[in-house]
């Protein structure tokens, strides 16, 4: 962008707005270049996960399922993120499956029916933006992220008790 037209856009090239696209790239699209919440929406959506890396839950066969496990899904980019998760393996419980914009996925795991062992199974988040939601030229980017879910399945917790022997 030159002076002339820094000016005529009151754009400080100095002080970036914060949004992360250049003043050029937002007069371009028509957006205000002063202002850090009118972000240019030419750019695809992309997939942006806040959580573990890998998610691990215990338990007994008798005591029923752990506590869910959360990740959030955030769009790092620009249009309307479109996300879907899967499990690899039926144990593993998603919800919700699918989404726009941010969101949660909460995950958690059925013991029910498996023996005793350790158990490995993937959480896979995907992009699926349709291109057509986008400006002319760009596509989705092809993006999916992988989190590996390990359960482990303890025997049958007993149940003891032991009384305090007093004597008197």
């Amino acid at each position: 962008m030159s002076d002339r037209n820094e000016y005529e856009a009151v754009s400080d090239p100095r002080r970036a707005d914060g949004d992360g696209a250049y003043d050029s790239q937002e007069v371009e699209a028509g957006t205000d270049p002063c202002d850090p919440s009118d972000r240019p929406q030419d750019e695809a959506p992309r997939l942006a996960l806040v959580g573990d890396a890998s998610l691990f839950f215990a338990t007994a066969t008798n005591l029923g399922t752990p506590e869910p496990q959360f990740i959030s899904v955030f769009n790092q980019g620009g249009a309307t993120l479109a996300w879907e998760a899967s499990a690899s393996d039926p144990w593993i419980g998603l919800s919700p499956m699918r989404g726009s914009g941010i969101g949660t996925v909460g995950i958690h795991v059925n013991p029910a029916g498996l023996a005793p062992g350790l158990y490995s199974g993937l959480v896979t988040i995907a992009n699926t933006s349709p291109p057509a939601d986008l400006r002319a030229g760009l596509s989705a980017l092809p993006e999916s992220v992988d989190i590996p879910v390990t359960m482990l399945v303890l025997p049958e917790e007993e149940w003891r008790v032991y009384l305090p022997l007093i004597r008197r």
